[in-house]
């Protein structure tokens, strides 16, 4: 695996963690985040690589829709970030997928993949080569998990 040079990347992409989905002990225990001693940073969870910290985005807009029934931008953004610069953060998010902040979403892996990004996006201002490819990989980790054997 080819090392990355950390030197002017967003603190996001340095952790592995382009969403900087925050530290929490449920976090902790997402599918590849770094064991509690290695994590170095206090206030974002960091993974083992970024389509790990993909994924656990995946996971984490999976339970918006199903948990709490967030499925339009506006409703997961709140969430997301629930302080100032909100407003700010889906007004982009919109513009980047190309729908309106209270037009319901679908759960389906091109509308959740264009929503990771254009979050990445807004979180570390600008996407990193590769970025796509992790989270059609994110995705289909995600879809793996969630779908059961045939005949069950």
């Amino acid at each position: 695996m080819k090392k990355v040079e950390n030197k002017g990347r967003s603190r996001g992409y340095r952790n592995n963690n382009p969403l900087n989905i925050i530290r929490t002990e449920t976090t902790l225990l997402y599918k590849g985040a770094l064991p509690r001693e290695k994590q170095l940073d206090t206030h974002f969870v960091m993974f083992k690589t970024r389509v790990y910290g993909l994924r656990a985005a995946v996971k984490l807009l999976h339970r918006y829709f199903t948990k709490y029934g967030l499925r339009t931008v506006r409703g997961i953004i709140n969430r997301w970030c629930p302080d100032a610069t909100a407003a700010k953060y889906i007004e982009r998010v919109c513009r980047e997928i190309e729908v309106k902040p209270d037009e319901e979403l679908e759960w389906n892996g091109l509308r959740i993949c264009a929503l990771v990004a254009a979050m990445a996006k807004v979180e570390n201002g600008y996407l990193e080569d590769g970025t796509m490819a992790d989270i059609y990989k994110a995705w289909q980790m995600y879809e793996d998990e969630s779908t059961p054997p045939i005949g069950v």
